[in-house]
């Protein structure tokens, strides 16, 4: 097996709550191979995005990453100066978004926009070449006429537009991996399926490794090889996609399953999970999980579990023989 593309070990993040630093992302490991696609799933709140930002290095104050390491083609992260930091970003790795009408400033064009990335981190192009770059990026993205839409404004494409748009300004530098953030949240189903059929395009045609942050499990399963469940800032099981969609281990895994709607389902077979994710501060002792979980036993309220490795998966859960 090749090395990982990156290899996130231990990863923290807290904020500061009542005096203290609670954590939001509690020691997330996670790989990611050249090429592969990655699914991290779970509900709001459960340290999705701030594991992505944090391997970014865009944690904002107060906020701060407390331990770990990111490891991206052999070089920490977390560990190098933040000049440094910012030409790898957009380079070597790169983020899309959840809504496209926040990331794409409304008084500049298309052009300028994607064509300032561009000399960011290719500075030898000049005006001419730069903008030729923007077009071939708009082109592979699906964006007919890419020389004249590089003259227009962000207002004057619709939502799954301006989504691939921002996935233009991602790939446009050929980074190796790119991190898409809840990229179809704001989008209808049909332009949804359009977005990840996209990724995947990207994927195969220029190596793309994806890091792929959802909470609809079905798209994950579209684009996936692998994918982490994450709860309360933990991964708390770990598998290919094919094990995690048809066989479960983990309680909160087969719970987020049955919550999925199903096109010829009745409308009141549609299940949820009781209760809610614990607050920031208020994570409880044992397993987090264990105040909503049906499975859950002393021993889950009172110590944490650790993360054990069967074959392919990895879960943590006392319940799980």
């Amino acid at each position: 097996m090749s090395a990982p593309l990156l290899a996130v070990r231990g990863l923290r993040v807290a904020f500061p709550i009542g005096g203290v630093m609670a954590e939001a992302v509690r020691g997330v490991d996670l790989d990611i191979a050249p090429g592969e696609a990655l699914g991290l799933v779970g509900e709001s709140g459960s340290g999705k995005s701030l594991s992505a930002m944090a391997v970014m290095r865009l944690i904002a104050p107060p906020g701060r990453i407390t331990a770990g390491s990111a490891s991206f083609d052999g070089t920490d992260l977390l560990a190098l100066p933040e000049a440094e930091m910012r030409r790898r970003r957009g380079r070597d790795i790169s983020m899309v978004f959840q809504d496209p009408s926040t990331s794409l400033d409304p008084a500049f064009t298309i052009g300028q926009q994607l064509t300032q990335v561009i000399r960011a981190h290719r500075p030898e192009l000049g005006r001419r070449a730069a903008r030729e770059h923007a077009i071939e990026a708009l082109a592979l993205v699906g964006i007919a006429a890419p020389s004249r839409r590089l003259g227009h404004y962000p207002h004057e494409f619709s939502g799954g537009m301006r989504q691939r748009v921002l996935i233009a300004m991602a790939v446009a530098c050929q980074p190796k991996l790119l991190i898409a953030d809840e990229p179809t949240t704001a989008l209808d189903v049909t332009v949804q399926a359009r977005i990840v059929d996209l990724l995947w395009d990207l994927r195969e045609r220029l190596g793309l490794g994806i890091l792929f942050i959802s909470h609809n499990l079905d798209l994950v399963a579209e684009i996936c090889d692998r994918v982490c469940v994450m709860y309360a800032g933990r991964i708390v099981e770990a598998a290919t996609a094919r094990q995690v969609f048809t066989a479960p281990r983990h309680p909160y895994t087969r719970l987020l399953q049955r919550c999925v709607p199903r096109l010829h389902a009745p409308t009141d077979a549609l299940e949820s999970i009781e209760g809610a994710p614990p607050r920031l501060g208020a994570i409880p002792p044992g397993c987090a999980f264990a105040p909503r979980c049906p499975d859950a036993a002393e021993i889950c309220r009172t110590e944490q579990p650790a993360t054990r490795a069967s074959g392919t998966r990895e879960f943590a859960c006392w319940a799980v023989p």
